[in-house]
């Protein structure tokens, strides 16, 4: 029987996981599907920032040591765990974080499959395991969330150094990267497009989906508080990659002013040339990595013009011309004089 196509991880966690504060050099990324983005209901004690990082780190590391998520339990260094997580982490805090998360059940119900809907779910089963001087996380996942990585029909990357590495400070704002993360997979980047995605939220449709105080009463919900998260929130996005995130608060007409929509724009950027693939493992060949005889300060690695080339697709230019043209731009900007008809602009 053909194997299912599984989305695979962008960059390596585990190699990430040998020197913790290469993250974003790493710059690893994990799928997952809708239905572990949005719509997820959390029973337990509140969690904070570091408690949502902690449990995505938890599976992505699992997911990219074992895509068919089939085993019994899988380990993590302590130490790195801790220094994913932010510069300002202790171990006791990523310990608290992993009781906490014991004690947490998830709910999965906004999948259109009735099949992908759980209920009560633990987040994670966990323990420490004392190797000599290394202290390992041992950890376990119900079936439930292993079933929903296992099969996923559609899906959207997370960004672990955006979410990690004390990037982000507002305790909703996990969730609601990973709501605007799935909004961004509608449109494919594409060169000369505007690449904007317009999201339209009333507050308290924005309220349930980071289950802010108050989202299941209209009544108990602070407006105020939740348009100066909004506002807030922006700053814990400006980590993320994929997107640049703006927001636009839209007030009714009249007296008082009341808050109609929250209105964020995702413009997409270009894809990260990390993660455009080449048909060719450039990684093996020295001479691809050495660059161009371009200026030291900026000596650009060969393989990039190749990933250039197959990202943009400029009728008739090679990888060859994209190099050409850096070289321009280069000329351009050490000397300050205008070689091309845009200089100016």
């Amino acid at each position: 029987m053909q194997q299912k196509f599984q989305p695979a991880p962008h960059g390596s966690i585990r190699l990430a996981e040998h020197k913790p504060s290469e993250i974003k050099a790493v710059a690893p990324e994990s799928p997952r599907p809708p239905e572990m983005l949005t719509g997820v209901f959390f029973d337990g004690p509140a969690l904070s920032v570091i408690d949502s990082v902690v449990h995505e780190i938890l599976i992505s590391h699992a997911y990219e040591v074992d895509r068919q998520m089939k085993a019994d339990r899988y380990a993590i260094d302590l130490a790195a765990l801790v220094r994913f997580a932010g510069p300002n982490v202790r171990k006791d805090d990523i310990l608290k974080s992993l009781e906490k998360l014991r004690q947490t059940r998830m709910s999965f119900g906004d999948s259109s499959d009735p099949e992908r809907r759980y209920k009560g779910v633990q987040m994670v089963v966990s323990w420490e395991e004392l190797k000599n001087s290394t202290t390992m996380i041992g950890w376990m996942f119900a079936p439930p969330i292993k079933d929903l990585m296992r099969k996923m029909p559609s899906y959207a990357y997370l960004e672990l150094a955006a979410l990690g590495d004390g990037n982000m400070s507002l305790k909703h704002s996990p969730a609601l990267y990973k709501h605007l993360a799935l909004h961004s997979t509608r449109k494919r980047w594409q060169p000369g497009d505007d690449n904007e995605i317009y999201i339209r939220f009333s507050p308290q449709e924005l309220a349930r989906i980071i289950q802010f105080p108050g989202y299941d009463d209209p009544k108990k919900l602070n407006t105020g508080k939740l348009v100066d998260f909004a506002k807030k929130s922006l700053e814990d996005l400006s980590s993320v990659r994929r997107f640049d995130t703006s927001l636009e608060i839209v007030k009714e007409p009249g007296r008082g002013r009341r808050v109609n929509s929250l209105c964020y724009t995702l413009r997409l950027r270009a894809p990260d040339f990390r993660h455009v693939h080449l048909r060719l493992d450039y990684s093996k060949k020295p001479e691809f990595r050495q660059g161009g005889a371009d200026d030291p300060r900026f000596n650009v690695r060969s393989d990039l013009w190749q990933r250039a080339s197959k990202t943009f697709k400029l009728a008739g230019y090679i990888s060859n011309d994209y190099y050409k043209l850096w070289l321009v731009v280069l000329q351009e900007a050490l000397s300050g004089k205008g070689l091309t008809a845009g200089y100016e602009t």
